[in-house]
């Protein structure tokens, strides 16, 4: 079985989680990656919980955090156009990361040039890794991520999986 454990330090649910395999002759990487999609449901406002993915009884990533949203207001980082990997890239990821936002909001262009699974990697991944442990990110496509040779943006779709159901108003 394939489930999200997640926990708000009080009581650890599980979440029913869908696997999908990409392999090398898809993504052009020199290894396959898996794509792990669930829903948490029962969650409670402006909580902390704690989060990993379990494949058969066996956490395979360190844990990530989120804290739900709460009344009042909020903080939230916007960025775009990030994906070339130069320093200026990375200062500004360095900055971000001793920011504490609600979530980040990226308004596409990930990964230049082209928008092939290893310039997501190299230049969104790798970058912002540990910043992604600890904030939601939402992205936007951007016209660099349809320069895969493919209509409709397929590595990007492959890798951002962003929520399908409305937020309930207040």
């Amino acid at each position: 079985p394939i489930y999200v454990a997640y926990t708000d330090g009080s009581t650890v649910r599980k979440a029913p989680a869908a696997a999908r395999t990409y392999s090398p002759s898809e993504t052009g990487l020199s290894a396959s990656f898996t794509q792990y999609v669930s829903t948490m449901p029962r969650l409670t406002p402006n909580t902390l919980y704690t989060y990993y993915p379990v494949v058969n009884g066996e956490q395979i990533s360190a844990a990530s955090r989120f804290r739900t949203a709460g009344p009042g207001p909020f903080r939230f980082a916007v960025v775009g156009d990030t994906g070339m990997g130069t320093p200026g890239q990375y200062r500004v990821a360095a900055q971000l990361a001793l920011e504490t936002p609600a979530f980040l909001l990226h308004l596409g262009d990930i990964a230049y040039g082209h928008g092939f699974f290893s310039e997501f990697q190299k230049n969104h991944f790798d970058v912002y890794q540990e910043m992604m442990m600890r904030v939601p990110f939402f992205t936007a496509v951007g016209n660099h991520e349809y320069d895969s040779g493919d209509r409709d943006a397929a590595p990007y779709r492959a890798l951002h999986t962003m929520p399908v159901e409305t937020v309930p108003s207040v």
